[in-house]
């Protein structure tokens, strides 16, 4: 296992647990869904999870930051995503 792979464990794993913490609190499995959700999209987000291989080599177009952020502003407040027809 890659020092990638272990990384990427450690945090999907470590947001689990809180996901868990938080949905367990709340008595909700509800709560821990979207606690695990939310968490792993940030992680994500920040760069803590890794979805590509490489540095170059995804197996899917990642959008850029600021385009991703201004399609999801878009998508919230009712618009059109950023090159869609």
């Amino acid at each position: 296992m890659s020092a990638r792979h272990k990384i990427n464990a450690s945090t999907t794993l470590g947001s689990l647990v809180l996901a868990a913490i938080i949905g367990g609190l709340a008595g909700s499995w509800a709560v821990f869904v979207i606690a695990a959700v939310v968490l792993f999209a940030v992680a994500v987000e920040s760069g803590e999870i890794s979805l590509c291989r490489s540095a170059g080599e995804c197996w899917f177009a990642w959008p850029s930051r600021s385009r991703w952020r201004a399609n999801f502003f878009l998508a919230i407040v009712g618009g059109r995503w950023l090159g869609s027809p």
